[in-house]
């Protein structure tokens, strides 16, 4: 359960994004920006919308798992929304 717990936590905070103690949804979406940023240039429309879906059920599936594991309805610390969220606008 702690690996399981583990890989949702590097997937759910960013790599560790979400665990900068201010403004870790800024940080966030930051980090979003710069990867969209660099990424859609190299990648076609169809396929990145894809990985962006992928995004959107993979971060359901680790937020919940982190919500579980830390008995928190909503942890700050989960930033993936704000990586979806960024690239669907």
């Amino acid at each position: 359960m702690k690996f399981r717990f583990r890989i949702s936590e590097l997937i759910g905070t960013m790599f560790y994004v979400g665990k900068i103690p201010f403004a870790s949804g800024t940080w966030g979406s930051l980090v979003a920006l710069i990867l969209w940023y660099l990424l859609k240039p190299k990648i076609i429309d169809p396929l990145f919308l894809l990985i962006t879906g992928g995004l959107f059920f993979l971060g359901i599936a680790v937020s919940e798992i982190i919500t579980k594991e830390l008995n928190d309805h909503d942890p700050s610390e989960i930033v993936i929304d704000e990586w979806v969220g960024m690239w669907i606008a």
